[in-house]
């Protein structure tokens, strides 16, 4: 975008997610964010006390350093698009996943070889990088980082599924994409941008599991209703080596 360009948002945003969306309306350009607030983010009336006389209407260059002063973020111009990321996203990222969990985690993990299906959702609710990160801040664990975050968008649908969706899908003829419930469908949804998925809007989900060669593997099978084959996403867990 011309960072010179004059934009105006249109009125004072209420917060951070309201000051984004109508950055991208009034730039055209998308709009990426990872941002962990404390406080549920920083209201119009605190905005005006920073002084902060730019963050509605100027050029693209200061309504955007307005909202990174504001919001303490930093943004960066990528691939066609706004990509703001919170200054301190390190040292926030590792207090997401708390040492209690990483520590549950780990000694079941130890003490039964392998890594249960009530375990996988409650990995699955997290964000890639957040589960990346914990996994690796384990030397048990680390090795589970790869087959887990890489394909972290089917680990993250499987976890909004209710109870009864995963009772379904793991029978032998799944559960139809249109009965999940709506948090489950939307995360499906969002694996049309991965290969395999395009254009796709109904199929048959399965899910099992069988223990081969010391290692536990989750399958997760993705049958489309148009008969253009079945997409299988795996999730490997080696037998813990004590």
């Amino acid at each position: 975008p011309a960072m010179l360009n004059v934009i105006d948002l249109g009125e004072d945003p209420k917060d951070l997610t309201d000051a984004l969306m109508r950055l991208e309306a009034a730039t055209k350009v998308p709009v990426f964010c990872d941002h962990f607030s404390d406080s549920g983010g920083v209201g119009a009336n605190v905005l005006k006390l920073l002084n902060i006389g730019s963050l509605r209407q100027g050029t693209v260059y200061d309504v955007v350093s307005s909202l990174c002063d504001a919001y303490n973020l930093n943004m960066e111009l990528a691939n066609g698009h706004f990509d703001f990321s919170d200054i301190k996203w390190f040292e926030k990222i590792k207090a997401v996943v708390s040492k209690d969990t990483v520590s549950k985690w780990k000694n079941e993990y130890e003490a039964t070889g392998y890594v249960s299906l009530d375990t996988l959702l409650e990995m699955g609710s997290f964000s890639p990088a957040q589960l990346s990160f914990a996994l690796k801040s384990d030397a048990s664990l680390a090795t589970l980082a790869g087959p887990l975050v890489n394909n972290a968008n089917v680990l993250e649908m499987l976890s909004m599924c209710d109870g009864a969706a995963l009772a379904n899908m793991m029978g032998e003829s799944g559960v139809r994409s249109g009965y999940l419930n709506k948090r489950a469908f939307n995360a499906y949804r969002s694996l049309y941008q991965t290969a395999g998925f395009s254009g796709r809007t109904g199929c048959r989900i399965r899910l099992g599991s069988d223990i081969a060669d010391n290692t536990l593997t989750y399958r997760v099978e993705f049958v489309p209703d148009d008969g253009s084959g079945t997409k299988k996403v795996e999730f490997a867990i080696p037998l813990f080596k004590k």
